[in-house]
């Protein structure tokens, strides 16, 4: 890709529109020039304004019932996937998804 450094060796992207077309073919492109390249799908977290309301009781006592263990993602929780998606110890992990939902996905 024009613009990027010739070495990539190291580097992670994040790309959103992961399970579309257009995501898709980022990632393979991407990786083709040494990125690793995850994607972290979040079903809702707190302060997560375009999905719910987590400041309102109503909503997020509704959310949070729909949700296995029982409320939503806090946000160092979601930094922590991220981290380790990012970090040394995934460093063969690649075109893959990471679901953080708190087994809401399982239903």
């Amino acid at each position: 890709m024009s613009g990027f450094q010739s070495s990539a060796a190291d580097r992670v992207a994040v790309v959103t529109g992961g399970a579309s077309g257009i995501g898709q073919a980022t990632t393979k492109r991407l990786v083709e020039d040494g990125f690793r390249v995850t994607v972290l799908n979040v079903a809702v977290s707190a302060g997560d304004v375009l999905a719910i309301r987590t400041d309102v009781p109503e909503l997020r006592a509704q959310v949070e019932a729909t949700i296995p263990m029982g409320r939503v993602a806090r946000p160092e929780e979601i930094a922590e996937a991220i981290a380790l998606l990012a970090g040394d110890r995934l460093a063969y992990l690649t075109g893959h998804a990471l679901v953080v939902a708190g087994g809401w996905t399982a239903l």
